[in-house]
């Protein structure tokens, strides 16, 4: 109920969701609060917002909820160790990684249930502390390691500009950050990972950084708008040679320099580990270890 009202910010939108009188949810929190002696949401003309009090309340039940779940599902694979659900959340560019991992897995343990979730990084990590997630793949960014988190890292990565066979710049050999300033690009918005790396690579080398024709956080988006022939847009490297890659696209012989870093594998420190994550983080492994190789 805490965490209904918290998201909708109404008493009367909860009451909605939770199929309840506003009434009944209205004497529900008073008379929590009456117990906890503190007060657990503001009031306001624009609806309720948590205190700091019912911040601390709610994060510490998501985790008793967490406990409990991952206590029945203990006891479930007391009986069968390969049934179960798995949670990720990745960046939309490595969706290759995760079908390879979840086929390979699934053809193996056809029990498991998987949950996939694509994101910004910042909220993916909101999502794993949360523990709405079980693992969070993605660029390891942080500069210092994160006290809760443990960061497994899988291999380096390198990104690269593309463009289809008909672009233009397709059919030449040579090609600098100068030639790339009036063409048309499809990327993520200003703030994200990419294209503050473009940018930043744009003005090591005194130039502009290109106008941004398309902006969009789907990377699917911007793979098909290359594919017209008329967008360039900048992807992964190792996932460019992965085999599940079916596009026709041409990698342009422009060095960003390596400051896309590693990929991780992220979990919540000091979790179990249960059953069903361990079998697809082992073929996570083994898929990881065959990319590295191959760069």
């Amino acid at each position: 109920m805490l965490e209904v009202i918290a998201t909708r910010g109404s008493m009367a939108r909860a009451a909605e969701d939770l199929a309840l009188s506003q009434p009944a949810i209205s004497k529900a929190i008073a008379d929590l609060e009456r117990d906890l002696n503190v007060a657990l949401f503001t009031r306001g003309a624009r609806g309720v917002e948590l205190t700091p009090s019912g911040e601390v309340l709610l994060r510490r039940g998501r985790v008793m909820l967490d406990e409990l779940k991952q206590g029945l599902q203990e006891i479930e694979n007391l009986t069968d160790p390969t049934a179960g659900e798995v949670r990720i959340g990745s960046i939309e560019s490595l969706s290759p990684l995760i079908v390879t991992m979840i086929e390979r897995t699934a053809r193996r343990y056809p029990k498991i249930n998987y949950h996939v979730v694509f994101g910004d990084v910042g909220k993916l990590i909101a999502a794993l502390r949360d523990r709405a997630l079980d693992l969070v793949i993605s660029r390891a960014i942080s500069a210092e390691p994160e006290a809760d988190l443990t960061t497994e890292i899988l291999f380096r990565d390198r990104i690269t500009a593309v463009v289809a066979p008909s672009h233009p710049l397709a059919r030449r050999r040579k090609v600098g950050m100068q030639d790339l300033v009036n063409e048309w690009w499809a990327l993520g918005p200003p703030g994200t990972f990419l294209t503050q790396l473009l940018a930043g690579t744009f003005r090591a080398q005194g130039l502009v950084m290109p106008r941004t024709v398309v902006t969009s956080l789907s990377i699917q988006l911007r793979l098909d708008l290359m594919q017209t022939g008329r967008f360039i847009t900048v992807y992964s490297g190792a996932m460019m040679a992965h085999p599940t890659q079916t596009f026709p696209f041409k990698s342009l012989p422009v060095d960003f320099g390596d400051a896309a870093g590693p990929m991780a594998a992220i979990t919540l420190k000091g979790r179990r580990v249960p059953g069903a994550l361990k079998l697809l983080q082992h073929e996570m492994r083994l898929i990881a270890k065959r990319i590295a190789a191959a760069e």
